[in-house]
């Protein structure tokens, strides 16, 4: 059995733990990133589309997009988590963009869903972003700040125990900021800590940590949560 550090935000732990306890892994559920909404005032419509890079940013659509416009609503989602909440949030008009925020703005400029011209398009987004769309994508979006999250500032007591002994086998990264965090933390371990595999969604994520973490990481080929954990099954023992 396979000891896996789980740091996804809490909001996001269950599902993916699911999966890894079907795997036939243990979880260690260690969220590093904590969610806190942010009561900024609605942007003005209307828009062409949504774009949504996160789960957490749905709700906050729905708050923006009238109930009577939620059925035609266009929204482009990165990742299937992302479009099963702008679903669950009341929007029928869902695509599912493989990838991250330069994938989708990627779909966006290519032209490969029919957006109006004539309106902005409408970005919900944390505080703190890894890739700005404003800067990716050839149109007006407004760019409306609806939540952040706030890093841990230590393991728990029990994680770290279990990095200290060596009882962690994989940590699982699938953010950048959960990388800086998650090295940040590990820096506060005594010296002699070995270094569990570390398995990340995309090479962006490998590149926030030190030379001797990323060392030990394994990056998956695509960056979703299948192909993390793909690549898990395939190098995690």
């Amino acid at each position: 059995m396979v000891s896996v550090l789980l740091t996804r935000p809490l909001a996001r732990q269950a599902e993916t733990a699911a999966k890894l306890e079907a795997m036939g892994h243990e979880v260690v559920a260690e969220p590093l990133l904590y969610l806190e909404d942010l009561d900024r005032p609605e942007p003005t419509g209307p828009f062409a589309a949504v774009l949504l890079t996160s789960a957490h940013a749905a709700a906050h659509a729905a708050r923006a997009i009238p109930e009577a416009n939620r059925k035609d609503c266009l929204i482009l989602a990165t990742g299937q988590a992302t479009a099963k909440a702008a679903r669950a949030a009341g929007f029928e008009t869902v695509h599912h963009v493989s990838g991250d925020a330069t994938d989708l703005a990627n779909a966006v400029n290519s032209a490969t869903y029919q957006i109006p011209l004539t309106l902005p398009l409408l970005w919900p987004r944390a505080e703190t972003i890894a890739r700005d769309l404003a800067d990716l994508i050839e149109r007006q979006i407004v760019s409306w700040v609806v939540y952040r999250m706030v890093a841990a500032t230590a393991f728990s007591d029990s994680t770290w125990r279990r990095l200290v002994k060596g009882q962690i086998d994989a940590v699982l990264l699938t953010s950048p900021r959960i990388a800086q965090t998650f090295a940040t933390l590990f820096q506060q371990l005594p010296r002699a800590t070995g270094v569990p595999s570390i398995f990340a969604m995309s090479d962006a994520i490998r590149d926030e940590l030190p030379t001797h973490l990323a060392q030990r990481t394994h990056v998956s080929m695509h960056p979703n949560e299948a192909a993390l954990l793909t690549l898990l099954a395939t190098d995690g023992g």
